[in-house]
């Protein structure tokens, strides 16, 4: 571990020890090895790679404006950002989850297997756009089109990620020289799919949204995972300072 941290980020290392467990326990599971698990008193190396980039206001109409011209990309753009649903959760949307005279989707968030409701923005050209991308369409279909739920999935990381990486990552090289700190960093700030899920809770937070109701519309089982957010409300310590004296 010591060594691999010369080329590694500490993520990575832990990885490549969790795998050596695995097999620990496989060959104990199948009688082919006697003894403890050496892996278990291995102390895990501390990681830092939580994605600390989201899109400012500006820069979400930039990318509206980039993906007009292809319906697909647009309208699963437009969700992401205004229902801080995951890939998976969008590319799962059915015209029956969608009820456009209150402007809410039924979502399924496949990572903690629950249904939950999201909002869709009062903006009547996407409205309109929504209304006439579903026409024709039986309630079982995809909203995205015709495409199996993992083809939409495939399409939209390789078409949307190009865009992305276009509009706002072309600072961010890949260098042989970069230190696995440097590589960690340049992970944390460059803008990928789920940028738009951490833009989501971003923007509430910083419009000043409760941390509760930021937490119910992301569908975090833990209030921990949004507190991330909370640092970015203008408010967080204002009350707090004004009433110290």
């Amino acid at each position: 571990m010591i060594e691999k941290q010369k080329t590694l980020a500490n993520k990575t290392i832990n990885s490549i020890v969790e795998k050596i467990s695995t097999i620990y326990n496989f060959a104990f599971k199948n009688k082919l090895f006697n003894g403890k698990n050496p892996i278990t008193t291995i102390k895990k190396l501390s990681e830092n790679n939580e994605r600390t980039r989201y899109l400012e206001k500006d820069e979400v109409l930039k990318l509206l404006n980039e993906t007009k011209e292809n319906n697909t990309l647009y309208i699963f753009t437009f969700l992401a950002v205004c229902t801080g649903a995951r890939l998976k959760t969008i590319c799962n949307i059915k015209v029956q989850d969608i009820n456009l005279s209150s402007n809410t989707i039924n979502l399924y968030d496949f990572k903690n297997k629950t249904q939950y409701k999201g909002f869709i923005k009062n903006d009547t050209g996407f409205i309109n756009l929504l209304k006439k991308h579903m026409n024709n369409k039986v309630p079982t279909n995809f909203i995205l089109g015709d495409k199996s739920l993992i083809a939409h999935h495939r399409y939209i990381q390789r078409n949307l990620s190009k865009i992305l990486d276009r509009l706002f990552n072309t600072h961010i090289k890949s260098n042989p020289d970069n230190t696995p700190e440097q590589n960690a960093e340049n992970r944390r700030n460059k803008v990928v799919v789920h940028t738009l899920r951490h833009t989501f809770g971003s923007l509430l937070a910083i419009d000043g949204v409760p941390i509760y109701t930021i937490k119910n519309l992301m569908n975090h089982k833990d209030i921990n995972q949004t507190q991330r957010y909370a640092k970015l409300s203008p408010e967080s310590g204002r009350n707090s300072i004004n009433g110290i004296f």
